[in-house]
């Protein structure tokens, strides 16, 4: 969803300069794959992270 935000709003800001297309065709398909393989890792890991911390969705105590 960041991703989408990022690239969603460039696109659409650089949209009103009358680019070709095929400049916004080389430019925004590897930005978002880019980011997307940028960011994936480190956001998955602070939502383990937050379930860790705050002992949510198996990591708990063990029963007794």
């Amino acid at each position: 969803m960041i991703v989408g935000h990022v690239v969603g709003f460039g696109l659409l800001h650089t949209w009103s300069f009358d680019l070709p297309i095929w400049v916004h065709w080389t430019v925004w398909p590897p930005l978002a794959l880019a980011s997307t393989l940028l960011l994936l890792p480190r956001i998955k890991a602070m939502v383990v992270a937050l379930q860790w911390a705050k002992r949510l969705a198996g990591f708990g105590r063990k029963p007794d």
